[in-house]
């Protein structure tokens, strides 16, 4: 973002003196610096001051106050000096003010001295707004999480000012990214499955938990519901032992097994998926098939239902799939501690999905931060969306973001600030689109 900058008329006496100017020692006063620039930095809150040498200053004084704080001393009518933060540096003519508010008004000064504890003769008053963070979200590779990226990334664009990226990748390097502030915000943090990594990174303050997105059921034994009202007798993992099961699902690819699509390569559901057919005494009947990504998953299930073929793998509640078709989920011994952290040999805990943040993010971006702590987008909400989009085939995750907004006010007017839903409308009323979305 360019830096806004723009200069005032010099202070009259009366308001120099205000500041603290006193008059001046010597008859020979010093000139105040002129050529003042301002600028944004290269990190959030910080900028650079610049101005030309005065002929016998020794010392200069840089002052700034924050454009709020002012206005609220003149409302209050006290003294708007004592709100000022002042920096005196020796035989520059640069410095760099840090720890600023990102998006806020400020107001620079900067004055000539002999001495450091000299008369200060103050320079014009300089104005800039602070550029604002970019805020980058994690582009996870599924439908709910980069459909939730693009209507967060229009929030925070055009409610809040900031602008947004995004950063593709796999789950995991993109949760490593946390840490390293290459990710700013990751929408959906699947537990208990991602527990190990969460846990650990929790602990080293590597993320920061900005509260439960939603809950949801997942399963990796789940069959369309026309095979099970063809064969009821299907109904439990461990009927995937009877060779009459086994020969349903296999393909000239699995030497006799029974085919089972689980997750997507990358994901950490691959190794418990894994886990579970091991624990359950499967591996001699059941053939795992790992898919590239999660697009890969569901087109796989899609393609077996419109041909009404058998089919079993892995689904979950909030998956395109799972809200759009009518499945089936084998029953699995009940989900405990004792089991899941040995053999596995048990269904999965139902999962709480959380949205992490970079723990810098609340300095950087506080109003981004209260509006995803306030972010509800349950099952309910995304059925509606997916049902929306099975009707228009042709809406990427772009236009369904700006449907659902321009249709869900009620929902999303919730998580903001008047202000910030106000810029939304307006936006929405323009036919505007977000920056950052991937073009």
């Amino acid at each position: 973002m360019k830096s806004i900058i723009s200069t005032i008329a010099a202070l009259s006496l009366v308001a120099i003196m205000a500041m603290g100017a006193t008059p001046a020692q010597s008859n020979d006063p010093l000139p105040a610096p002129t050529n003042i620039t301002a600028i944004n930095g290269t990190s959030p809150g910080e900028v650079h001051l610049a101005w030309d040498a005065i002929v016998g200053a020794n010392y200069y004084r840089i002052g700034w106050i924050a454009d709020a704080d002012y206005r609220q001393t003149l409302a209050a009518g006290t003294d708007f000096f004592e709100r000022f933060v002042f920096v005196d540096v020796a035989g520059k003519t640069s410095y760099t003010a840090t720890r600023l508010t990102p998006g806020e008004d400020y107001w620079f000064i900067v004055a000539s001295k002999r001495e450091r504890y000299g008369t200060p003769y103050w320079s014009n008053w300089y104005y800039l707004t602070l550029s604002k963070e970019t805020i980058t979200f994690g582009d996870l590779n599924w439908s709910s999480a980069l459909l939730q990226n693009r209507i967060a990334q229009y929030i925070v664009e055009k409610g809040y000012g900031y602008s947004t990226d995004v950063r593709f990748g796999a789950r995991l390097p993109l949760f490593q990214g946390l840490g390293s502030s290459d990710t700013d915000v990751l929408m959906e943090i699947w537990l208990p499955n991602q527990n190990e990594a969460w846990n650990q990174a929790t602990e080293n303050g590597a993320v920061l938990s900005l509260g439960k997105n939603f809950s949801d059921w997942r399963s990796a034994f789940v069959i369309p519901a026309y095979l099970q009202e063809q064969y009821p007798e299907l109904d439990s993992v461990e009927d995937l032992k009877n060779p009459r099961y086994k020969r349903l699902f296999a393909t000239p690819e699995t030497g006799g097994k029974a085919r089972l699509v689980s997750c997507a390569i990358g994901w950490s559901c691959k190794d418990v998926n894994a886990q579970q057919v091991a624990g359950y005494g499967l591996s001699d009947h059941v053939a795992i098939v790992n898919p590239s990504d999660g697009a890969a998953l569901n087109a796989d299930l899609l393609g077996a239902y419109e041909r009404r073929e058998p089919w079993l793998g892995y689904q979950w509640g909030t998956n395109d799939p799972a809200l759009k078709l009518d499945l089936v989920r084998l029953e699995e011994p009940a989900y405990s501690d004792q089991c899941w952290f040995t053999t596995k040999a048990c269904a999965y805990e139902d999962a709480t999905v959380l949205i992490a943040a970079n723990p810098d993010l609340p300095a950087l971006a506080p109003d981004v931060v209260a509006m995803l702590r306030q972010w509800d987008f349950n099952r309910d909400v995304y059925q509606a969306v997916v049902r929306w989009q099975d009707e228009n085939p042709d809406a990427d995750f772009t236009a369904t973001a700006i449907w659902w907004l321009n249709n869900n006010a009620g929902i999303w007017s919730r998580w903001i600030t008047n202000d910030a839903a106000a810029g939304i409308r307006a936006a929405l009323r323009a036919g505007e689109v977000a920056d950052g979305w991937p073009r």
